[in-house]
């Protein structure tokens, strides 16, 4: 399993997706507008601030 970032390009809404290798959805729906089309991007994952 591995996590895979996108944005709507309609609404803007970030989020990401756990997906299993070799089962990926390409395009997946925006969770927030339904939208059709999101764009992959970068998930960054920060560490806290000590």
């Amino acid at each position: 399993m591995k996590w895979e970032a996108f944005e709507c390009d309609e609404c803007h809404q970030r989020y990401a997706l756990e997906q299993a290798e070799g089962d990926e959805i390409e395009e997946p729906l925006c969770p927030a507008c339904t939208g059709m089309y999101s764009t992959p991007i970068e998930l960054k994952i920060f560490e806290p601030i000590k």
